[in-house]
């Protein structure tokens, strides 16, 4: 069979395997679409035995319908809750929501090659400052996510001694007009009137890029009247979800890009900020390139003494803040709504969404007394 059809075969659906679970049975509906999928209890793992003799896993074909089938009970727990329908479900006195750290971050990504106008310290610290992320969490994430000064690392302690840039318009402007940035009124193809920076023969535009979803589109809009504010003429470039990657993240081809970084489990921000990486496959969407922090990046590679790391990516952290090669804006928050009845669930932080289910053989529901 060719390759790009494994995942659809009928004997991919029903593996065998010597993990705690073993496959039961799955349910499709008319077009062929997974609705349920049951796993039982190995009775053959050589490990402990989960406490749940079955789990189903309910497949919805919208948001609607999944969010329904929690009021309803029909399931204990839904892999995702838009924020919209988060209000609606206060009521349910039966749900409980696992706010779940992630090794991921959102920023806004500089390709100094492709703008000459972002190589200029001053720019890239004025566009920090116009930027405010409070309100972005605020207004788009119903303040249920982390709002950050540089690149996070999970397990590792954020330096608290690297240069912030807080919100702060005013100053923004001061330092575009101390370098020569003046506001002129200029009128459009379709004759409005518009205000805009210009220094000699030279206006300050900048297009910001992101990928065609809901929230990614409404921060981009947010960030666009932001900048327009101080006088930088910003147009949104939005690329559909299935030709990002091959239009934009592997060419490099955009100014400042709007995306989010997922590190891994393992903290090791090498793939994202060494100059090595800086053309694809690497993951160093900024293009960034410092010697000091190659350095520091290749050494903590070296070394198991986790001090020692720690030392290396603090260091690492404090030169990433200073030359600002992206604005870091925050650390999304997975919540995990889940039934009261189930218990056992005892994560904090996961790297990917399927992680939730990393304890399941020790989740549970009723409890009862022994003698002993």
């Amino acid at each position: 069979m060719p390759p790009a059809n494994a995942d659809s075969t009928e004997l991919n659906k029903k593996p065998v395997g010597t993990g705690p679970w073993k496959f039961s049975s799955l349910k499709k509906n008319y077009n062929g679409i997974i609705r349920s999928y049951s796993l039982v209890s190995n009775p053959d793992y050589y490990g402990p035995k989960p406490y749940l003799k079955k789990i189903i896993f309910k497949f919805y074909g919208d948001f609607i319908s999944a969010v329904d089938g929690l009021k309803s009970k029909g399931v204990q727990g839904l892999a995702y809750l838009p924020n919209e329908y988060r209000e609606e479900l206060k009521k349910y006195k039966n749900l409980q929501y696992h706010n779940l750290e992630q090794p991921q971050y959102t920023a806004i990504f500089f390709n100094q090659r492709k703008n000459d106008l972002l190589a200029a310290d001053y720019m890239r610290q004025a566009l920090a400052l116009a930027t405010d992320k409070n309100r972005i969490v605020s207004e788009i994430f119903n303040k249920e996510n982390q709002v950050i000064d540089g690149p996070t690392l999970p397990g590792i302690i954020t330096n608290p001694d690297i240069k912030k840039y807080d919100f702060n318009p005013t100053e923004a402007v001061a330092i575009l007009e101390k370098n020569g940035w003046q506001m002129v009124s200029t009128t459009t193809p379709d004759g409005l009137t518009e205000q805009i920076r210009k220094k000699k023969e030279w206006y300050l535009a900048i297009t910001l890029t992101t990928v065609d979803q809901p929230k990614n589109i409404e921060m981009a809009e947010l960030i666009k009247k932001m900048w327009d504010q101080i006088g930088v003429k910003t147009t949104l470039n939005i690329v559909e979800k299935e030709k990002i990657v091959q239009e934009a993240i592997n060419t490099r081809n955009y100014e400042a890009l709007l995306f989010a970084e997922n590190l891994g489990s393992d903290p090791d921000p090498f793939p994202f900020w060494h100059s090595s990486q800086g053309e694809y496959p690497g993951l160093n969407l900024a293009v960034f390139g410092n010697k000091t922090v190659d350095g520091l990046l290749e050494n903590a590679r070296k070394t198991n003494d986790f001090e020692e790391r720690k030392k290396y990516y603090s260091d690492f952290q404090k030169i990433i803040s200073e030359e600002l090669p992206a604005i870091f804006l925050f650390n999304p928050i997975y919540i995990y709504p889940q039934d009261k009845a189930v218990k056992g669930f005892n994560l904090s932080g996961i790297s990917v969404p399927s992680d939730r289910f990393i304890n399941l053989n020790e989740w549970y529901l009723k409890t009862k007394r022994i003698w002993k």
